[in-house]
């Protein structure tokens, strides 16, 4: 292994970085969830030029990996209800709009379960 070659292409990613930010009117740090939407949004109601950079890369953590689990439901009856259903609308107008293919968006029926250790419950 030539350490050279590592200098040598950080260098290049580095130039072509600095090129892609000279052109975006925001960057935005982290290619997750909340990065990708403030991206999505900007661009779709403001027309507003934004570059993602993550040093792994577009979903790379709970993001990607978690599932994307949500549910409607979950905060009814607490101060974050309206906040929670809305979440989960643009969700779905997202993968509308976008192509629920294209972002990997599919609707599952779920159920939960109550469990509890002791017998006699």
């Amino acid at each position: 292994y030539d350490s050279s070659h590592f200098y040598y292409w950080s260098a290049i990613i580095k130039a072509i970085m600095v090129a892609v930010v000279a052109y975006s009117n925001i960057i935005i740090a982290g290619g997750g969830v909340i990065g990708n939407s403030i991206s999505y949004y900007l661009a779709k109601h403001h027309s507003v030029s934004c570059t993602i950079i993550d040093p792994v890369g577009i979903a790379p953590a709970a993001s990607g990996k978690a599932g994307g689990f949500l549910a409607r439901d979950w905060s009814d009856g607490t101060p974050i209800q309206d906040l929670q259903r809305r979440s989960f609308d643009l969700h779905a107008e997202q993968a509308e709009h976008l192509g629920a293919d294209k972002i990997d968006y599919r609707r599952l029926e779920c159920l939960a379960v109550a469990c509890s250790d002791d017998e006699g419950e």
